[in-house]
């Protein structure tokens, strides 16, 4: 899908159509849930105020919705801290996506993540909430470890 990423706004770079800011994270988790939604990809930088701003990851591919919504470029966010967290989550973001890719003749239901900074996490299983975290009191970072650790524990 990466080839067919496209330049749609000052930094947003989307497979699909945006008429949605992808700040609004949750209007993307409440469309996957439909199940009303081709794949794409979104890569977004989006924010609002002084220090409410974003890197969107949203990655929709055959039952699979990952929705990172992780901070950077704030004016109190250390970028050179969440550069490094935002990299750490890119990774096992990866682990998770080769993960379910592998698994894919074996799901029989899709799999929802939403990992956010601002929002916090969860995770489902066709519909169903597995587990979720608090954004105050965890990382994305933690939350998509202990996602992929539970994916694994299900093979």
């Amino acid at each position: 899908m990466a080839a067919k990423l496209e330049h749609r706004d000052k930094w947003l770079f989307s497979t699909r159509k945006i008429e949605v800011p992808p700040y609004f994270l949750q209007q993307y988790a409440e469309e996957f849930e439909s199940g009303q939604v081709t794949d794409y990809v979104i890569l977004s930088h989006d924010g609002h105020g002084i220090n409410s701003y974003a890197i969107q990851y949203y990655l929709v591919q055959q039952g699979l919705g990952l929705f990172l919504h992780l901070k950077w470029g704030g004016v109190y966010t250390n970028n050179e801290k969440a550069v490094a967290d935002i990299s750490a989550a890119f990774d096992v973001a990866d682990r998770i996506v080769a993960w379910i890719e592998s698994m894919r003749d074996d799901l029989k239901h899709p799999v929802q993540i939403v990992a956010s900074d601002f929002y916090g996490c969860y995770w489902m299983i066709g519909g169903e909430k597995q587990d979720e975290w608090d954004a105050w009191e965890n990382t994305p970072l933690k939350a998509l470890n202990a996602i992929l650790e539970s994916l694994q524990s299900k093979k």
